[in-house]
């Protein structure tokens, strides 16, 4: 929230399909354009850095590890769930 300034509210409209990385001449993520309350009269874009959306990728890959299927509408922020029986250690 810090990297794109958006409410705590915008979490509940954040999908995986709305956060798009922007590459650098090299190939590496540096940034990340976020579109916010997209479809809604107040949608806007933001933008976060390379560190936060690795942080998210990372977010988005753990729940993939326990099962989870992660597809482009795939909300961003979720209840907890079952881990199963993978071990977190």
């Amino acid at each position: 929230m810090f990297s794109s300034g958006i409410r705590l509210g915008a979490w509940d409209y954040l999908k995986w399909k709305h956060v798009k990385p922007i590459f650098g001449e090299n190939g590496a993520i540096i940034a990340a354009r976020l579109h916010v309350y997209a479809g809604d009269r107040e949608e806007y874009y933001t933008f976060i850095t390379g560190e936060a959306y690795g942080a998210l990728k990372d977010w988005m890959d753990f729940r993939a590890s326990y099962g989870e299927n992660i597809t482009i509408e795939s909300w961003l922020m979720r209840d907890i769930w079952q881990y199963g029986t993978k071990s977190l250690s």
